[in-house]
């Protein structure tokens, strides 16, 4: 019981910390400032816009986060958030170039903090049974993610066909629940489907109306 609420404690003193940190790098007529920054895998990089029309591009060096999106008056603010660990380049389309010349700048990416690294190792991947089951027409799906990940949690019948999704987003490690409301749906067997990165758990649920 005790290590329970330690690691509800824990979850809810760093969830903000732990891949939540967000940096903001505001875009200017012909410039990025700060144009270099350092950041933790997990952080949120957030372009504001303040002049110009500029699109920001990452290169080659980016890998799996890669991105490209105009800034504008119309489209003040673009987000990102970085996981892989190591120098990301990016530039202005038309104002930079992949090599750092012109409207350019640097992402430098280290790997997360020791503390959340603690957290995490207490966390494992899980989805608990909803609560309470059976129900009628509404029920709380709690879920455990270890480490920062694109999360999908879908609701099926029993010939397979999907319901709804009910999470389809990055989250961070940590704890989470999510309610679902069936009130359009006849009674029967349910099943929902979590999958984070490479982990997938599915567990059954009755509704019962």
């Amino acid at each position: 019981m005790r290590s329970i609420l330690f690691l509800l404690l824990l979850n809810g003193f760093f969830a903000v910390s732990i891949g939540q940190t967000k940096h903001t790098i505001f875009v200017r007529d012909f410039e990025f400032d700060p144009k270099d920054i350092n950041i933790a895998a997990g952080d949120t990089i957030l372009w504001q816009w303040e002049s110009g029309i500029h699109t920001t591009t990452s290169d080659e060096t980016s890998g799996p986060d890669s991105w490209s999106a105009p800034i504008t008056s119309s489209n003040p603010t673009f987000s990102k958030v970085i996981m892989t660990e190591g120098l990301h380049r990016y530039y202005c389309v038309p104002h930079g170039s992949p090599g750092g010349i012109g409207m350019a700048g640097t992402i430098t990416v280290s790997g997360t903090t020791p503390v959340n690294d603690e957290v995490n190792k207490l966390l494992s991947f899980r989805l608990n049974q909803n609560y309470p089951n059976p129900f009628n027409p509404s029920t709380t799906i709690e879920y455990h993610i270890a480490e920062p990940s694109f999360v999908s949690l879908k609701i099926f019948n029993v010939l397979g066909t999907e319901i709804t999704s009910l999470v389809n987003e990055f989250k961070p490690a940590g704890i989470f629940k999510v309610s679902f409301d069936a009130k359009d749906l006849s009674s029967g067997v349910y099943f929902y489907r979590l999958q984070a990165g490479n982990s997938v758990e599915v567990r059954k649920m009755i509704l019962n109306k």
